[in-house]
């Protein structure tokens, strides 16, 4: 027998793993959710950027194979590129270099005679505010003013120096320039800025809220590729996601309401059953069972079937009356009444399909909203400040109108009259 080796090719799936990859069932994450919040709160809808969406939307990170691999590796360059960076240089120098920069500045400044008790002042604290102070109070084009933002520019120099020193634990033995040190600074402080966005993206699959410009001046050319590829990858994850919720990535997002069905139970009317979906259910159990005991025939049973949801028609009709006054902006109020409303909606449509609802706005007059509108009302900006405030208008006149009136009152009368 030959001791050769075998020839061929071995294909291997890096992708599966067969101890935490994901169940096909499992549930997809809430985009409609966030996308409704945003237009309680705001009143308007507007196409989510990517970093919005991926704080809005939590994936578990087992569905994106290589995701942890590639972040860690992105993560090890960045500690050590930090790492090498605090064992190189030392502090204690430039910041003495700072503070002597400053100094020969406050010096060579000729404060005008009214101003110089000031100046020193404000020379001894150190505060760049009360340099700011001086600048107001002197003319912008005389000399001593141009001193000043000089010296102000000092000042901010020695805040960064000292900054960076206090930050961070330099052990190195190299000095560094004034100029050297604030480029350290800036980057030091974007290397913990991708730090922290690697870390949130290893925990909740945002590839998105990775600065990619920025791990860019970091990151070698094959890294950016992978890291490059994995946005592409949850992009495409979180899109086909969002489309299955009835979201589009449009420049306006819209819903779509899909035929709703629920699993049987028992007492239901088969008359009510969906047929297609309850057939697909029993071909994907059988086919299961199948691989497990060949012959299996197909039949429908009971945890197979879905039923489409019936409706009730009893006949109602109710008023909703929606405060809308400047107060209701005190806590967010008005989030809490428009989210009421349109769970009241959804029930009445759901169940009561034959009843009658109207919503009506009331803030210094009231008037009838359609549904559709309801999550766009926002509270009425406040336009009085007195303390007291008497004012009377008689709405049965013909001549008085909304533009006459201050918005942001309660006309609780009203909006009872027309309720009614």
């Amino acid at each position: 027998m030959s001791s050769e080796p075998l020839g061929g090719i071995i294909h291997t799936y890096q992708g599966y793993d067969p101890k935490n990859f994901p169940s096909p069932t499992q549930p997809p994450p809430d985009f409609v959710s966030p996308a409704f919040e945003h237009m309680l709160r705001f009143g308007e809808t507007r196409e989510l950027t990517d970093a919005e969406l991926a704080r809005a939307v939590h994936l578990d990170i087992k569905q994106i194979a290589g995701l942890g691999p590639s972040l860690e590796s992105l993560r090890k360059m960045l500690e050590e590129r930090k790492r090498k960076i605090l064992e190189k240089w030392e502090t204690s120098k430039v910041r003495g270099e700072a503070d002597k920069a400053f100094q020969k500045q406050a010096r060579t400044t000729q404060p005008p005679d009214e101003l110089k008790d000031s100046y020193k002042q404000a020379i001894e604290s150190e505060q760049i505010r009360d340099l700011e102070m001086l600048w107001y109070r002197t003319n912008e084009r005389s000399r001593f003013a141009r001193q000043l933002l000089q010296l102000v520019e000092r000042l901010g120099d020695k805040y960064q120096v000292d900054e960076l020193a206090a930050k961070y634990e330099f052990t190195g033995r190299q000095p560094m320039s004034i100029d050297e040190a604030l480029a350290i600074k800036a980057e030091l402080e974007t290397i913990d800025k991708l730090l922290k966005q690697l870390e949130e993206a290893a925990e909740t699959a945002q590839i998105a809220i990775i600065d990619l410009e920025e791990m860019a001046q970091f990151a070698d050319g094959e890294q950016m590729d992978e890291l490059a590829q994995l946005q592409r990858q949850v992009e495409q994850m979180l899109q086909q996601m969002a489309e299955q919720q009835g979201l589009e990535k449009t420049k306006r997002e819209g819903a779509v309401e899909l035929q709703t069905t629920k699993p049987y139970e028992f007492g239901d009317s088969i008359t009510q059953m969906d047929m297609p979906q309850s057939l697909i259910n029993a071909l994907l159990r059988t086919t299961a069972e199948r691989i497990m005991a060949p012959g299996t025939s197909l039949r429908l049973t009971a945890d197979d079937m879905v039923i489409h949801r019936t409706k009730n028609n009893p006949k109602c009709a109710t008023a909703v009356l929606m405060d809308m006054s400047g107060s209701m902006r005190q806590g967010g109020q008005y989030v809490n009444v428009k989210r009421m409303a349109l769970a009241l909606d959804g029930l009445i449509r759901k169940e009561y399909p034959g009843d009658f609802l109207q919503f009506l706005e009331m803030y210094s007059i009231a008037k009838p909203v359609a549904a559709g509108d309801v999550a766009g009302l926002l509270p009425k900006p406040v336009t009085i400040f007195d303390p007291v405030v008497r004012l009377r208008a008689d709405m049965s006149r013909e001549e008085i109108s909304e533009s006459d009136l201050p918005p942001h009152f309660t006309n609780i009368q009203h909006a009872l009259q027309l309720g009614r």
